[in-house]
Formats: structure tokens, sequence, C-alpha cells
């Protein structure tokens, strides 16, 4: 058995893991790179097909980048939950109107 690590071109590591020796090669897809070796993602990169340490500037910028997509995320959900009670309200209403919904009916 060998251990593998399949990146990008760029050097970003895509996925890990073990494979009969025979198998290797065949783990790499389109424009992928498979190397043999042992690496984590959350440390690592490839650099000229060897596994590298981010350094401190490339860790910092992968945290900032993890926390705008972070803020990101919570203000999409903010925007979804804010369609939702539109769309609702809306609904209620018009089924108000129709007849379908007592007056009395808050939701």
């Amino acid at each position: 058995m060998k251990s593998f690590i399949v990146c990008n071109q760029e050097g970003k590591i895509l996925r890990t893991g073990y494979c009969p020796n025979s198998m290797l090669e065949i783990q790499a897809g389109e424009n992928e790179i498979v190397i043999e070796g042992v690496a984590d993602d959350s440390k690592h990169y490839i650099k000229n097909k060897k596994v590298a340490e981010f350094t401190s500037e490339m860790k910092s910028a992968k945290e900032k980048q993890k926390q705008e997509m972070e803020s990101k995320r919570e203000k999409d959900n903010l925007i979804r939950k804010r369609i939702d009670d539109i769309v609702r309200n809306q609904a209620i209403a018009e089924l108000k109107k129709e007849g379908k919904l007592g007056e009395d009916y808050n939701g």
C-alpha cells in the first residue's frame, strides 16, 4: 500500500489516502497531480511535487479568507430568513383576502 496526495496545478491538496502500489497513478483526475506521501491540507501544500508547510503569511491569508467566507455565509442566511419572512407574510395576507384564512390568523 502507498500513501498518496492529489493536488491541483497550483499545489492545493484536494485529497489524500491509501491505495495499492499499482494504483497510485490512477488516483489523479483531469488536471490533477498525484504524488506519494502524507500531508494535512490544513497545514501543507505541494510545491515542486513535494510537501511544503504553509508560511505564516499563507496561514494568515487562509484564516482571513475563512473569516470572510463565514461572514458572507452569515449574511446570506440573514437574507434568506428575511426573504422567507416576507414571502410568508405576503402569502398570509393574500390568503386572508381570499377568505381562506380567518382574519384572526396570526401564523
